[in-house]
């Protein structure tokens, strides 16, 4: 099984240093993997100018990692309420619930205390739903198969 992903250091919000290893992967017990260290950004060496001849860069770690996919899971429900809070309006209704819940993740978070993750699911679905983010896997795996109809409007 090959897998190539792209990965960029950095300490911005370009950063993407993360490859969770697939299911099928683990399960085939071998994989190989190909590792591009190259000196640019996430979209090229300074976007569109030229390469410095001279810029150097300097890889500063490289770990294999077990993550905690619950934990990861927490990540996102948190970042979805974060960002539910800060696009929709200040004065909807699910706005201000998802600043609550995202408040009460916090609450309910115990450091070192594994099970707290599960606690902090269960409050990010009261606003996300119960199972919000198979329900989005199936719901796209159903449009992948969906003729669709593009419709372009505005002015030229």
């Amino acid at each position: 099984m090959l897998l190539i992903s792209g990965l960029t250091g950095g300490n911005g919000e370009d950063r993407r240093v993360e490859f969770i290893i697939p299911d099928s992967a683990r399960k085939a017990g071998v994989g190989h993997f190909y590792i591009e260290a190259s000196c640019n950004g996430m979209f090229g060496a300074d976007n569109m100018d030229p390469v410095d001849p001279n810029r150097t860069f300097r890889l500063n770690s490289a770990d294999l990692v077990v993550p905690n996919m619950e934990a990861w899971h927490v990540l996102h429900d948190f970042d979805t309420l974060h960002q539910l809070n800060n696009d929709l309006p200040g004065d909807s209704s699910l706005a201000k619930r998802a600043l609550w819940a995202a408040n009460q993740m916090m609450n309910v978070f115990q450091e070192g205390d594994v099970d707290s993750l599960k606690d902090c699911r269960k409050v990010a679905e009261m606003v996300l739903g119960k199972g919000w983010e198979e329900a989005i896997e199936k719901d796209s795996k159903k449009a992948e198969k969906q003729d669709g109809t593009l419709w372009a409007i505005g002015h030229w």
